[in-house]
């Protein structure tokens, strides 16, 4: 599924190895503070399980520079969840502790969620299912240290328009799929939850089916495609589509 590959947003080292204390139980404190989270899916699409990425400082990740010292950097563990959706199957809900607890006394770090399409054929014939779209909201300094990431405080309520996003290649094994297409993929925000306060997540994603994009791929090495719009207008020699042209065209 392609909500896996939002793992590599967490940027971890590939030869990391923990310390042999490393217990990835989460047994959250009764006294901790929870994330409420809410997705409200549009027709065709289905919310993808949520990321939790924790941190630990008690069990410490051993890693290698490149001249082969060694260091030690916060131990990680990522945890998917299933968001359970309402009887409708629009409105999808999770809790998330902000103190996962356990032997490693485990931190909440990062949580990536949102919205997939859960369907292809009422809009392309033969396309596998696209990227996803969403939220990813830092709890922590080190998870929001890569780019900018808007800051929020206990409550973020976040609505966009999304649209249909159809990417066909024609080198080697002819292929399309469809996605999803926003000003962003995934929204990079940093909350801080005040003491003894619980917080909140409410993704609200508005998608308009009637304003298809598409990325043609180039049919030789020497041509790099182009994007085409719901009024049929191009753009030579693009990979991704401009969003605010798309989401002002009439």
């Amino acid at each position: 599924m392609k909500f896996i590959n939002l793992l590599m947003l967490f940027s971890i080292a590939p030869l990391a190895a923990c310390a042999p204390k490393r217990d990835l139980t989460l047994s959250p404190p009764e006294q901790t503070q929870w994330v409420d989270i809410e997705v409200v899916a549009p027709p065709n699409t289905t919310a993808f399980p949520l990321n939790a990425l924790y941190r630990s400082s008690v069990c410490l990740l051993e890693d290698i520079h490149a001249d082969m010292t060694k260091y030690k950097s916060r131990g990680y563990n990522p945890v998917h969840m299933a968001l359970q959706p309402d009887a409708a199957g629009r409105v999808y809900r999770q809790r998330v502790a902000l103190d996962g607890g356990g032997p490693c006394e485990w931190k909440l770090s990062m949580i990536t969620l949102g919205i997939e399409y859960s369907r292809t054929d009422h809009l392309v014939k033969d396309a596998e299912i696209g990227t996803a779209v969403g939220l990813k909201v830092a709890f922590d300094n080190e998870a929001s240290n890569n780019g900018y990431y808007e800051p929020v405080r206990n409550e973020l309520i976040y609505s966009l328009v999304y649209y249909p996003y159809i990417r066909e290649s024609f080198l080697g094994k002819p292929k399309r799929s469809l996605s999803l297409y926003g000003e962003k993929s995934f929204m990079p925000y940093r909350m801080t939850m005040d003491t003894k306060k619980n917080g909140k997540i409410v993704f609200l994603p508005t998608l308009d089916e009637k304003k298809i994009v598409k990325l043609e791929g180039g049919r030789s090495m020497k041509d790099n495609g182009r994007i085409v719009y719901p009024d049929g207008s191009i753009d030579q020699n693009k990979v991704r589509p401009d969003y605010n042209k798309l989401k002002n065209m009439k």
